[in-house]
């Protein structure tokens, strides 16, 4: 059996899920460099050599994200003459100036990155977005559009479902809230559109970085207000829940939405879906992949646009919901993405 050494920053939902997959064909070392922290690796240096024999030993190394650990990781790869694949997510194909997003943004991270691609042998992206604007950033065009297969995240049908029972009255976005996320993931407008329905329960799910106090700051300062001294009533900020606890805010919620600047392919867009939440999104990158034709689109930082996307999909009266577990299901299942790793992994190695 190949030996897969499995390199990765956190453990997401999605890198969880390919690393159980992958279990099943190979035997898999994962590894968590958190000790690579530029300069000198950080907190501790044996980590380098850590990640050193574990490569040295394996057939092929698998990395989530572009980063500087799996800049180590690759060149070691080719130090040994192994074989290294890498899946780019959003962050690691993206430059977005104006909020200063993405390793293309800033001289450094995008040599590591432009070095990492040169040199590894095949890089999966999530959604064709992300090809497209490694082709436009890398000078290397030809060779990475040959090495780049687009393969989408998958989502558990029988993980994310719903529930018989009506749903609420109530709009939900999902996420974590830092200083970055409240532009790029469209919190900012999301909470300025609750100002919008007073009667209506409009809820953000997610780790909370900052105080309330700043968050607020943050939304006057970019609506241009500060008549409002305190968060609208009908808005809920929970912090971070358990997946459980998710599970049941999607089961409620009626409207879905995905404010975002930039994203790869929305995990909690697919996963609402899946829980027949309407969804209204943006047009960036993998967000009209995931919504297609069931949803309502609304230009990114309009809130008029939003406030009526928003309108709208609360008012249907269609099956809007059920339609939108359909297309999950029909285009982002765990088995499509199985498959292609796998076929990508064994010709890589073979």
């Amino acid at each position: 059996m190949n030996r897969i050494c499995f390199v990765y920053p956190t453990m997401s939902s999605f890198v969880k899920k390919d690393l159980e997959t992958l279990k099943q064909y190979y035997n898999i070392d994962p590894i968590q460099p958190r000790a690579f922290i530029v300069p000198w690796f950080g907190k501790s240096p044996l980590g380098i050599f850590k990640l050193f024999f574990k490569i040295m030993k394996c057939d092929l190394v698998f990395c989530w994200f572009a980063d500087i650990n799996a800049f180590y990781s690759v060149l070691f790869a080719k130090i040994f003459r192994k074989k290294s694949i890498i899946v780019v997510g959003g962050v690691d194909a993206a430059c977005e100036y104006s909020i200063g997003y993405g390793y293309f943004c800033k001289f450094f991270p995008r040599l590591v990155v432009t070095s990492l691609y040169r040199m590894v042998d095949k890089i999966l992206v999530v959604d064709h977005s992300l090809k497209r604007n490694l082709i436009k950033y890398l000078p290397f065009k030809k060779i990475v559009n040959n090495k780049t297969f687009i393969v989408p995240t998958g989502y558990d049908s029988k993980e994310w479902t719903p529930t018989s029972k009506p749903k609420e009255n109530t709009v939900l976005t999902v996420g974590t809230v830092n200083t970055n996320t409240l532009f790029r993931k469209g919190f900012i407008t999301f909470i300025q559109a609750a100002r919008k329905f007073p009667k209506t329960k409009f809820v953000l799910v997610g780790k909370l970085s900052l105080p309330i106090r700043t968050i607020l700051s943050l939304v006057n300062f970019h609506s241009g207000s500060v008549s409002s001294l305190h968060l609208p009533e009908n808005l809920k900020l929970t912090g971070f829940v358990s997946k459980e606890e998710l599970l049941k805010y999607y089961r409620k919620a009626k409207v879905y939405c995905q404010l975002s600047l930039f994203e790869g392919l929305p995990n909690a867009l697919c996963e609402a879906m899946l829980c027949e939440c309407v969804p209204v999104g943006t047009f960036a990158n993998g967000i009209p992949k995931a919504i297609g034709n069931i949803g309502f689109y609304v230009k990114f930082e309009e809130i008029s646009s939003i406030v009526e996307g928003i309108r709208k999909a609360l008012n249907t009266n269609s099956n809007l919901g059920a339609l939108a577990r359909k297309r999950i299901i029909a285009k982002f299942t765990l088995d499509k993405r199985k498959r292609e790793l796998i076929r990508i992994i064994d010709e890589t190695i073979g």
